[in-house]
């Protein structure tokens, strides 16, 4: 039997300028945000107005603000070897996240401060999303052009290589036909099958062109059959990938029903 779901685990990072990076505007693209009206905190507070994020500073160098709600010790280790092979780029790290106790306070104002500064065109250059806390508008965002077409500056980038990439799993981040977010990690989501028990069964399988509902009547056959479930899977991930793929309805699978 295979594996069955592909679940994503989209830890995401969407950009709003590459300015800083030493590229243009894609031809015909106007970039008006990370340009000179950007306005970026330097405490880890999220959102505030102080001083712009992506002109140079002091040094000479050039500042990219990174927003993110809570703290991540993989976007600080990032920070520190991107600034070493980059000596001209500083990149600040902005975070609103507290403590447990103000976590829900700490979130409201968090995207609060942020739908305010993005819809004024000073948001950060870079903003981390997660499907798992999908607390930002980012569909909003894109509606009213306020997130980078990643996509675009791809075709652009001669360094860029696509065939390194997985295009399935770059295509299910898109919003419509742009791609505005790029995912940091992906993980699979399937059940394990004792072929040989199933074989036994003389119940027929056909797990390529398989649904959702022929899954769950096939599942109910091999429960009702004497040799038990020759399968197993996470009980909750399976629940939320059914429940996903069928809106949400209520399902009878192996003697077990829920939402």
């Amino acid at each position: 039997m295979k594996n069955i779901g592909l679940g994503l685990l989209v830890s995401c990072f969407i950009a709003f300028s590459l300015t800083a990076c030493g590229s243009g505007s894609p031809k015909g693209e106007a970039s008006s945000v990370g340009k000179g009206s950007n306005e970026a905190s330097t405490e880890t507070n999220g959102v505030k107005d102080t001083p712009q994020n992506n002109e140079p500073t002091s040094g000479g160098k050039k500042t990219i603000v990174f927003s993110m709600f809570s703290p991540d010790q993989l976007f600080q280790e990032a920070k520190m070897k991107y600034e070493k092979l980059h000596p001209n780029i500083e990149i600040k790290l902005e975070t609103a996240y507290t403590d447990d106790a103000h976590a829900e306070a700490d979130q409201e104002k968090y995207v609060k401060n942020m739908n305010t500064a993005m819809l004024a065109g000073k948001g950060p250059d870079l903003l981390q999303s997660a499907e798992y806390m999908n607390i930002l508008p980012t569909d909003n965002y894109v509606k009213h052009h306020l997130l980078v077409d990643l996509g675009e500056w791809m075709d652009k980038d001669s360094i860029f290589q696509k065939e390194d990439y997985f295009g399935n799993i770059l295509d299910n981040s898109r919003i419509g036909k742009g791609l505005y977010s790029l995912p940091l990690a992906f993980f699979l989501e399937g059940f394990v099958g004792d072929v040989d028990a199933i074989d036994k069964t003389g119940i027929q399988v056909n797990d390529k062109t398989w649904s959702w509902n022929d899954f769950i009547n096939t599942a109910n056959q091999l429960a009702a059959s004497k040799g038990g479930v020759p399968f197993s899977a996470d009980v909750w991930r399976t629940r939320k990938s059914i429940g996903r793929n069928r809106n949400g309805q209520l399902f009878l699978i192996c003697g077990y029903s829920g939402p």
